[in-house]
């Protein structure tokens, strides 16, 4: 079944019911930002290599965003992980921001995006 044919047989009761008005696309992501810390040199005499204890850290925030190329509408939020707990808070307030709106949503293929857990707001 091509796409075309399986967004019309899911749309098909959802505006026979007269639900959402408007339908849009919307291009969701997420990416992470931070911070990657790094010691520099350190002074020795010549020819003695030094020993420093050192601890790498990497602090980041992860940001969630799902944009209409249409429309302009958006919605960003930060988080400090990336799990599917998030990305349900992600999809509930998107779905509260426009509440008349069908959203075809286009995702990539992390893992969260599809765990069984997940439940589609529309479909409450």
């Amino acid at each position: 079944m091509t796409l075309k044919k399986k967004f019309i047989e899911l749309y098909t009761p959802i505006k026979e019911k007269n639900q959402y008005p408007n339908i849009e696309l919307y291009c969701c992501d997420e990416s992470r930002f931070g911070l990657h810390t790094y010691v520099g040199s350190v002074l020795a005499a010549r020819g003695v290599k030094p020993k420093c204890h050192f601890q790498q850290v990497f602090k980041s925030k992860w940001v969630y965003g799902g944009f209409s190329p249409f429309s302009g509408n958006s919605l960003v939020m930060t988080f400090d992980e990336c799990k599917s707990t998030y990305f349900q808070i992600f999809l509930d307030e998107l779905s509260r921001t426009y509440p008349d709106t069908l959203m075809v949503l286009l995702l990539d293929n992390a893992k969260f995006h599809t765990c069984k857990g997940l439940i589609i707001p529309f479909m409450y």
